[in-house]
């Protein structure tokens, strides 16, 4: 199973409509998916194109295919197929099938294993209805269902939901202040993860929050702060110690970091997005129980870095073995609390700390925290997921900042790894991002501070 870098003809004209975003739509090519490699996915909408050659028709081939198509209706996809000669030949055409997927697979919504056509204006459903038993008064603009106001109504359905701002193609059910209840919503998200370089330097920071504030629609921003936390620990006489990149937490850096994420950085951060207009909150993982976690367990000595021997021995867990202390390792996010804020038109920011539930904060990497979020908001949003920091991207040659490799796929991500072209810490910065998209984040960036509009860096896919 390999990635083919030669388009035919007819998949060079198709992927020329879809990939600015057809009819809205985050396309995909050459994505791998299950045990295969489509020629075009769509994964908010599960939609599968194929654009089939002469070898589809020979042999066994089209029962392979048939074969295929049947194990990935069990999954939810759609395959749709075309021949080259039909996109080549006449490519409107082809569009318009396409749309009409689309289309078909955005309107209406089950609600309460009913299916719903619509709950718009216009949608054939008259000025009085009732649907498992709650009365629609009005099915136009300004729907009201079980007395809750809907000030806007698009594609979907909502029974014994609360208020909805916008609604577009999902649905609402039980009360749940949700966009849809399912992958991918056709609302978009953009997450935004900010390193501890670019907090610390005044200038980055304020040209980031002026560029995240003008990012349209919805969005979360993640911050790091381990400068910050590192400074802090030296003026109250603390010594940092950091094992494979990652910061080794005793109770009394605990309190550092506590004090500098989730008071110094994550309030001034929240402060300032106000300056600018954003509705901004302030959140660890504590808060409203949005970020669960576990302490990360001993890991073998000979599994970290030589920087070992320069540790005290309290922090030997047992022989032959090592531990970070209070460091989490995150368990599960809650993309449901989360969602209500931001459909609340409220903006979280969120500071590299969770907790156990036994009441216990644990110091928690701040890319780990990122990636996990854009996977449990994937559930209800598509989503975005840039990580900034202070280079153009992933580079093919770290003394060289123009050597921005433009696409890393799960393959080459080992094939650059094997051959020590991406090292260090920028090692679990991608095996989150490939985490990310593996889990149904529609876009994962790692991009500089100063060009989070998603166009430049690296797309992780």
């Amino acid at each position: 199973m390999a990635n083919r870098n030669n388009p035919t003809e007819a998949e060079r004209i198709l992927w020329e409509y879809l990939k600015g975003g057809f009819m809205g739509e985050h396309f995909r090519r050459q994505h791998v998916l299950l045990d295969y490699i489509p020629d075009f996915v769509c994964l908010s909408k599960k939609i599968i194109i194929e654009i089939d050659g002469g070898y589809h028709f020979e042999g066994e081939q089209p029962e392979r295919d048939a074969e295929r198509a049947e194990e990935l209706k069990k999954q939810g996809f759609t395959v749709v197929r075309f021949t080259n000669e039909e996109i080549i030949n006449n490519v409107d055409k082809v569009l318009e099938t396409i749309t009409n997927h689309l289309s078909s697979l955005s309107n209406g919504a089950v609600v309460s294993g009913n299916h719903l056509p619509s709950l718009r204006e216009g949608s054939g459903v008259g000025s009085t209805s009732s649907v498992s038993g709650n009365h629609l008064s009005s099915l136009g603009d300004g729907a009201v269902v079980s007395g809750n106001h809907l000030s806007s109504l698009g594609d979907g359905a909502v029974v014994s939901g609360n208020h909805l701002s916008s609604l577009g193609d999902g649905a609402v059910v039980s009360g749940n202040h949700l966009p849809s209840l399912r992958e991918g919503s056709g609302v978009g998200l953009t997450i935004i993860k900010v390193g501890g370089a670019v907090v610390e330097d005044e200038a980055q920071l304020t040209q980031l929050l002026s560029d995240f504030s003008a990012i349209e629609g919805r969005k979360v921003l993640v911050h790091g702060g381990g400068r910050k936390a590192t400074k802090m620990a030296e003026r109250l006489g603390i010594e940092t110690q950091m094992v494979n990149g990652r910061r080794v937490t005793d109770k009394d850096m605990l309190k550092v970091v506590t004090m500098v994420y989730g008071g110094l950085v994550n309030k001034n951060l929240v402060a300032r997005l106000q300056a600018n207009g954003i509705n901004a909150i302030g959140l660890t993982g504590a808060d409203a129980d949005i970020i669960r976690s576990h302490k990360r367990p001993p890991v073998p000595i000979d599994a970290v870095d030589a920087g070992l021997s320069k540790l005290p021995p309290s922090r030997r867990a047992g022989v032959g073995s090592f531990s970070y202390g209070f460091v989490g390792d995150v368990d599960a996010v809650s993309g449901e609390m989360l969602s209500k804020l931001i459909e609340a038109d409220i903006t979280p920011v969120v500071a590299p700390l969770t907790h156990n539930g036994e009441g216990v904060i644990l110091n928690t990497n701040a890319d780990t925290i990122a990636s996990e979020t854009a996977k449990a908001l994937a559930r209800y949003y598509d989503v975005t997921l840039i990580f900034a920091f202070e280079k153009k991207g992933v580079l093919s040659n770290p003394d060289d900042d123009d050597s921005v490799i433009p696409v890393i796929t799960e393959q080459l991500f080992e094939q650059y790894k094997a051959d020590g072209t991406i090292s260090g810490g920028m090692l679990p910065k991608i095996e989150n991002a490939l985490a990310a998209v593996r889990a149904g984040v529609c876009r994962v960036i790692i991009t500089r501070a100063d060009a989070i509009d998603g166009r430049h860096g690296t797309v992780i896919e």
